[in-house]
């Protein structure tokens, strides 16, 4: 079990994390609770959008598969569903849900394979700062093709004071569910989500048009309403800029940004 929820954000392409596993590499277990936890994630309400239909989950889920799902596992799912209605139980699948990405590095058993630790953040098992400085310049490289990206910081304002008065366990909790947010955001918009310092959180996204680095930072300050105080800022790549001129614009504006 505790193989099967640390690696269900692998992608079958390769291009997931916390080690980058490709196809069969992948815990055939993890591969299912991917597929499963998209499903039902679409499916449900968010605060950023409206629930997907089933039939409209199944064509995303067919769309993403062989890249991001097993499309042995993708195709099996959609064929159950199309097959005729499914009993499910909506509190514990939210409640699943929400708890899937917290506690991840605790279920980290010795029988396990190491974690490749030089761009992974042993907390939340988003990319670290060199994650995504690495990604970010492989964009810059790119001539930022075949989009321009933005990268928005949001920094925990709470997270201080957590630690001091109610002790640094909340505050890792705190840390989690905020990076359970920023991945919500991020695969929202097609990008990835990083921790960057003991109390900042990253996105890298491409960019559809020119509103869309607002769009990005409006969802996930949606995502933050209501619980932690945060304060964030974006910037985004022009022609000639390198990776460090776009996080030190970004970081710029986080600064002088009210939280």
């Amino acid at each position: 079990m505790a193989t099967t929820v640390l690696y269900h954000h692998e992608r079958f392409d390769g291009a997931g994390y916390p080690a980058g596993l490709v196809g069969d590499a992948i815990p055939h277990g993890a591969r299912a609770l991917s597929v499963l936890e998209a499903y039902a994630a679409m499916t449900h309400e968010r605060p950023y959008r409206a629930r997907l239909s089933p039939e409209e989950a199944c064509e995303q889920l067919i769309a993403a598969a062989g890249t991001q799902f097993d499309p042995e596992i993708a195709q099996l799912l959609v064929e159950e569903i199309r097959s005729g209605p499914v009993a499910v139980d909506d509190a514990l699948t939210d409640a699943v849900i929400e708890a899937l990405p917290l506690n991840l590095a605790g279920h980290a058993g010795s029988g396990m394979a190491p974690l490749p630790t030089a761009t992974t953040d042993g907390l939340t098992l988003l990319g670290n700062e060199r994650g995504l400085y690495h990604d970010m310049r492989d964009a810059a490289a790119d001539g930022g093709l075949p989009h321009p990206f933005a990268v928005v910081l949001v920094q925990l304002e709470d997270l201080p004071h957590i630690n001091e008065h109610v002790g640094y366990a909340a505050g890792d909790h705190l840390i989690q569910v905020a990076a359970r947010n920023a991945q919500r955001t991020a695969a929202r918009f097609g990008g990835t989500a990083y921790r960057v310092s003991g109390r900042r959180l990253a996105i890298l996204a491409p960019l559809a048009d020119a509103n869309a680095a607002g769009d990005v930072l409006n969802h996930l300050m949606t995502e933050f309403a209501g619980g932690s105080s945060v304060r964030a800022a974006t910037a985004v790549w022009s022609p000639g800029d390198n990776a460090g001129d776009v996080l030190g614009r970004a970081r710029e504006s986080l600064m002088r940004t009210d939280p």
